[in-house]
């Protein structure tokens, strides 16, 4: 590898990169950094409790993507490998990640805290409901959060109903 990209590894956590998705696989897609001599890094297709049946729901070959720096050589992470996470929303790109390479948010803007929504139920867990959002995006809402029509409020369950 160049020096950039040995550079490149040694890239502080938290650093912000823009990166290209060169392979996918069921559980990770292979980026390598454009800006920083290609060096090659790592980032899981699924992100936090959100889990992907396909890993190209999320990625594809050639999608630029903003990410950040989690794990390096000297933070310790495994065989010394650039590990990186793609946001799903904000970031470089915003828009779930992906960038055209303007800088520019791609997709629907980010929510605030506290904004209010609506939605069309998907499905309904145990503890949350998966919800539809405008833009076809999708989000959470937690058992806690859900009122009305005999839940939380009248002291039962709150997706019971």
């Amino acid at each position: 590898p160049s020096k950039k990209a040995t550079a490149a590894s040694q890239l502080p956590v938290g650093t912000k990169v823009t990166a290209e998705v060169e392979l996918v696989k069921p559980d990770y897609a292979v980026l390598s950094l454009p800006d920083h001599g290609g060096a090659v890094g790592y980032a899981p297709v699924h992100h936090l409790n959100l889990r992907y049946a396909d890993a190209a729901e999320r990625f594809q070959p050639l999608q630029r993507v903003a990410a950040v720096v989690v794990g390096n050589a000297a933070s310790g992470s495994p065989g010394g490998r650039l590990l990186l996470t793609v946001p799903l929303l904000g970031g470089v790109g915003g828009g779930g990640g992906r960038s055209d390479g303007s800088g520019a948010t791609a997709g629907a803007e980010q929510e605030r805290a506290g904004t209010t929504l609506e939605g069309v139920v998907h499905e309904v867990q145990p503890m949350q409901m998966i919800l539809t959002l405008p833009g076809g995006r999708r989000g959470r809402l937690h058992a806690t959060e859900a009122t009305g029509g005999g839940g939380a409020d009248a002291g039962g369950f709150p997706l019971r109903n």
